[in-house]
């Protein structure tokens, strides 16, 4: 099974939306399916940008409707499954009730209506069943699939008050219960959008996944603020799972220009390496053991696509150096997902070409 979370330092690096096309095109890299699905968690409970931009998913039954609308016209009183319950252990949310492999309820048969069944160590395990999948929302067609199911999200509850509730719940452990539960039942991965900086559910997501995709605008804030959030990180993580960590320089503008007697953006592939790149990479190879490295840091976003992503082309575009992915206009007025849409704009060919990078780096994690 595959994790991901995307992670950026601060605010404003357009995570979110690079998250939901990567998505579009990594679901039909790694086979997803109602039987194997992929599992997407909103983890930024204050800003909830996710939860906001699949509330216009395109409601594939009446039960999804029925969530799509709690969800866009919740006053605060409706209670629904959403990741804000299950970190503060709601009763109506109760991940203990869940760990049953023949969990079951009426409503759960009702959502789902199928018996689709897995088999693991000698059981069956029916996902369709178990009400901690049954109540999360089917997006797969935000993606353009044919099935909904094929990816389910787990989002915020936008005006839900976690500090209402006990402050001695282990939130973390009640969190872990996601992957857990993903694994438990064969999902083909997992998918956390990170809140930005160093908040608790950052923290937890980077620890949960295998790869996590730094989003960064290439301006000295971020170089900064990614360094030392991710420095912060790699110092203080205690494990011996490998992660890869992905440099995503993101909105690029390939427009040339000149300041301070240097050309941009070419230079600010100098500036990458030297601020963020090279001195994590020092970091980690300060804290390898003999025998094993844990982290790798992957600076290829940085650089131009390989031949084969080049090779398709338009051939206006052929000699075009990308560093990060490129600045989409589209995206200062509509987070779209493009793969859903006709893209004609060199700056859209070019963005999709960059998201398929991404897919290819992620999967060649599990194939090195």
């Amino acid at each position: 099974m595959k994790s991901v979370a995307f992670y950026s330092y601060k605010g404003g690096s357009g995570r979110t939306t690079a998250c939901i096309n990567f998505i579009y095109y990594f679901v039909r890299a790694i086979n997803a399916s109602a039987e194997h699905p992929l599992i997407l968690v909103d983890c930024d409970i204050d800003s909830c940008g996710l939860t906001y931009l699949l509330q216009n998913t395109t409601p594939s039954d009446e039960k999804t409707q029925m969530k799509l609308d709690l969800l866009k016209n919740n006053d605060g009183t409706a209670k629904f499954f959403s990741l804000h319950r299950i970190l503060c252990g709601d009763r109506d949310a109760d991940i203990n009730d869940y760990e049953n492999p023949n969990a079951y309820s009426e409503k759960s048969s009702q959502i789902r209506g199928t018996n689709r069944t897995i088999n693991i160590l000698g059981q069956k395990l029916d996902i369709s069943k178990n009400p901690f999948f049954a109540d999360m929302i089917p997006v797969g067609n935000f993606f353009g699939l044919d099935d909904a199911q094929a990816v389910l999200f787990l989002p915020c509850d936008i005006k839900f008050k976690i500090s209402t509730f006990n402050q001695g719940i282990s939130r973390e452990n009640n969190f872990k219960e996601i992957m857990k539960m993903a694994k438990l039942y064969k999902c083909s991965g997992v998918i956390y959008d990170c809140p930005a900086g160093t908040q608790e559910l950052a923290t937890w997501s980077i620890e949960a996944a295998e790869n996590i995709i730094c989003c960064l605008r290439p301006t000295f804030q971020f170089r900064r603020g990614t360094l030392d959030s991710i420095k912060g990180f790699i110092e203080n993580y205690n494990s011996l799972i490998k992660k890869q960590i992905i440099i995503c320089p993101n909105a690029v503008s390939h427009t040339s220009k000149i300041f301070y007697n240097n050309k941009f953006p070419e230079k600010i592939r100098d500036f990458l390496e030297d601020d963020v790149v090279n001195k994590l990479k020092k970091v980690t190879d300060q804290l390898k053991t003999s025998n094993f490295d844990v982290f790798a840091i992957r600076d290829e976003m940085l650089y131009n696509s390989p031949a084969d992503l080049k090779s398709k082309r338009p051939e206006n575009l052929k000699d075009v150096d990308l560093i990060g992915i490129p600045e989409v206009e589209r995206f200062k007025w509509f987070e779209d997902c493009l793969g859903n849409v006709r893209c004609e704009n060199n700056d859209e060919i070019l963005a999709i070409e960059r998201y398929k990078l991404l897919v290819d780096l992620v999967q060649k994690a599990y194939n090195e």
